[in-house]
């Protein structure tokens, strides 16, 4: 993980100088992950005095910010930076029981332009690392089990397919709106079990992979 983080900050510091354009992202985030639907669901079974239900953390926020570097033909490369956050959150009178992750994704990108150039469609295909914070809070002060606070820490490595379009708004400027679909193949997160439901090795299952699906919108810049 630290290899690859290091490599990318060099990429990114040599293509100050011949980089072609940049884009800022800002998406609609849907995550979905069968077993953490399952630890919430089991944690809303087994406790049926709870004043409100957790709803299942799928709804979020994604940003990003993009680098890409000399064009050839319909073919460009490029390196990114994503954050994402999804919040699950239970409220009633007393307070609430909100559930926080957080994912950090330093990636590459291949951009992949329409032959039509008057079309301006593309695809982008992404592959990435991923750190992973996962937490509970109750009325706003952090949850503690017995012996450690409701906190995961994970690791893991995303995939993804894009299709947009890039819609020129003046010579230097253009407007991408874009649908993403992803998959999260691997994720290192032992201890999402005790945030989402407090027992360990009663979900089983390979906590944190998954699906997501983000609908968004980009401003990119070109430069000469």
């Amino acid at each position: 993980m630290k290899y690859f983080l290091t490599g990318l900050f060099f990429l990114m510091l040599q293509g100050r100088l011949n980089a072609q354009a940049w884009r800022i992202d800002l998406a609609y985030h849907y995550h979905y992950s069968q077993t953490w639907d399952k630890a919430i669901r089991t944690y809303n079974f087994s406790r049926p005095f709870l004043k409100a239900l957790q709803p299942l953390l799928i709804h979020g926020i994604n940003g990003s910010v993009c680098k890409w570097f000399g064009k050839t033909k319909n073919l460009q490369h490029g390196i990114q930076v994503s954050y994402a956050q999804i919040r699950s959150r239970a409220r009633w009178d007393e307070g609430m029981n909100p559930i926080h992750l957080h994912m950090l994704q330093p990636g590459y990108l291949c951009h992949l332009s329409s032959l039509r150039a008057r079309h301006n469609f593309f695809t982008e295909f992404g592959l990435s690392a991923s750190g992973l914070l996962l937490s509970r809070k109750m009325n706003d002060i952090r949850a503690a089990s017995e012996d450690k606070s409701l906190r995961a820490l994970g690791i893991g490595c995303h995939l993804s397919v894009s299709v947009g379009r890039e819609i020129r708004l003046s010579e230097k400027m253009e407007l991408v709106p874009f649908v993403r679909i992803g998959s999260i193949p691997w994720m290192h997160t032992p201890e999402s079990e005790v945030v989402l439901n407090q027992t360990r090795g009663m979900i089983g299952g390979r906590m944190g992979t998954g699906i997501y699906g983000q609908i968004g919108i980009g401003l990119k810049s070109i430069r000469d």
